[in-house]
């Protein structure tokens, strides 16, 4: 059984929890409520647009790697739906978000440094 509600796939349907496909779940996230924050004329600031979050990685062997990058299919972002942690530490499932290439940096054994950016998370 695994540990943590990390989920992702191609649609609710075959959205599978992370550590079952054999990947160690994120060892950092970020979840913001609004892709964007205004300071109205008052001086207080208000979010706008749709919830993101970021999954941070130190490490994914090049197999792990590849299960986030099947998703894409050849493309610099794809629509997936996922399961991620919010910053009041509770799991949240999303129908649909748009996932971006991963940002990483390729070494010898895998990557390291990896971030994989969510846009756009709708329940």
């Amino acid at each position: 059984m695994a540990d943590y509600s990390y989920e992702i796939g191609a649609t609710v349907g075959t959205r599978g929890n992370v550590e079952t496909l054999g990947i160690n779940p994120p060892s950092g996230i970020k979840h913001e409520t609004h892709s964007v924050s205004r300071t109205r004329g008052d001086g207080l600031a208000v979010g706008a647009g749709y919830p993101t979050c970021e999954w941070h990685f130190r490490y994914l062997t090049a197999t792990m790697y590849n299960i986030f990058i099947a998703l894409l299919g050849g493309e610099q972002s794809a629509v997936v739906s996922i399961k991620t942690r919010k910053e009041d530490r509770t799991y949240q499932a999303y129908a649909t978000a748009i996932m971006h290439k991963p940002e990483a940096e390729q070494r010898s054994g895998g990557w390291h440094n990896v971030v994989i950016k969510f846009t756009r998370l709708e329940v």
